[in-house]
């Protein structure tokens, strides 16, 4: 077991790899991605894996009680961490590359059928449209969903800043890089 060196530290200096210890001290996973937005300094969970042949996982913010660079504690205990949901990454960090780099083949024919040139900025907006119809219908078929702060920050919140970016960026501008977690 990694014990903790020196203090708790910041989210964001959660390192590639860092061991999951869970609320029985054993080493049970490792850190594959960070969900938040750094520039919002919003942190919304982990990514972790037990094993390569293992399926990511999510571990939300309010499970973690203690940040080091190498290790990361968990309130959860190993039955509990062996049944987290799988993690599914918000719209926001799935489709905004694809569309700043001017989208892949499919989405180029897709444009090209409604005769939409597939600019990036007109491709994020169309992001930023199917967001709103999901998180529409999100809220509309799963009311728990609004007392879910994990999900709230995570798909609403996290895409909302990447949204007021957007909206502040001139027509010719230069899309900012994503939120990297």
């Amino acid at each position: 077991m990694i014990e903790p060196s020196g203090p708790q530290v910041s989210w964001k200096a959660i390192e590639s790899d860092a061991a999951v210890v869970s609320a029985e001290g054993a080493e049970l996973a490792q850190v594959v991605e960070i969900a938040g937005d750094r520039t919002a300094d919003i942190f919304n969970g982990l990514v972790i894996l037990f094993g390569p042949l293992d399926r990511k996982r999510y571990v939300p913010a309010e499970r973690v009680t203690g940040i080091w660079p190498r290790r990361v504690q968990v309130d959860l205990t190993a039955s509990e961490l062996d049944v987290l949901r799988p993690y599914d990454e918000p719209v926001v960090e799935r489709l905004l590359p694809m569309a700043q780099s001017g989208g892949d083949d499919l989405l180029r024919r897709y444009c090209a059928e409604l005769e939409i040139e597939p600019e990036p900025r007109v491709l994020e907006a169309l992001v930023f449209a199917y967001w709103l119809e999901y998180t529409a219908y999100q809220l509309r078929a799963h009311l728990d969903r609004r007392s879910q702060p994990t999900w709230i920050e995570g798909n609403i919140e996290l895409v909302a800043h990447a949204a007021e970016r957007f909206t502040k960026r001139g027509p010719g501008d230069r899309a900012p890089s994503t939120p990297t977690a």
